[in-house]
This record gives structure tokens, sequence and C-alpha cells, in this order.
């Protein structure tokens, strides 16, 4: 039984880390990208996170809620996952608003 435990233990881990290598893979090259790529895909997949990227302040931001998290990084540290980060992800633009002319109604449905 113990043996079967470990076993199953081991196929986890290893399918983890396949799983961690191929989303790693999708990371941009630049300096810090080991330290986020490691901190951050311990928890989550960062890929999958990112969504339209963000401004320098607004990764303080997304950094500060992490270390609310239990997120334990140097000043140093944070500094270069932030730079990496705003450089690697930036904010995408948001796309323009629609106006229409005229009066229309509008109903929102849960």
């Amino acid at each position: 039984m113990r043996i079967h435990h470990l076993t199953r233990h081991a196929l986890g881990l290893l399918l983890w880390g396949a799983s961690t290598l191929t989303h790693s893979q999708g990371v941009p090259d630049g300096a810090g990208k080991s330290l986020v790529d490691g901190v951050c895909n311990s928890c989550h997949l960062l890929t999958q996170r990112v969504g339209g990227g963000y401004t320098p302040q607004g990764w303080d931001t997304v950094l500060r809620m992490m270390t609310n998290h239990g997120l334990n990084l140097t000043a140093d540290q944070l500094a270069l996952a932030k730079n990496y980060l705003a450089q690697a992800y930036p904010e995408k633009p948001k796309p323009p608003a629609v106006l229409i002319d005229g009066r229309h109604q509008i109903t929102l449905q849960a």
C-alpha cells in the first residue's frame, strides 16, 4: 500500500513538473524571468493570470496582493519581479467605446 502511495505521489510530481515546464516556456525572456517563473508558477500559472497586463503601478498592486497571500520576497526581488512583469506583460490597450446615437432601452440579465 505504501509503495502504491509513493508511486502515485511521484507520478503526480512528474506530471506537475511537465505541466509547469510547458507553461513556463510561454514566459518571455528577460531579467527576472527565472524568479517570476519559479515564484508565480508555484501557486498558479502566470500565463493564465496576466490577462490584459498591467502598468508598473498595477504590478505594484498585484505584487502587494500576492504578498498579502504569503509571497515572501526581499525588496530587491520585488523590484526585479515588478520590472520584469511590467516589461513582459505591459497593459494592453483597451478597445475603444462604441457610441450609439439616440435613445436606447437597455435590459441587463444575470
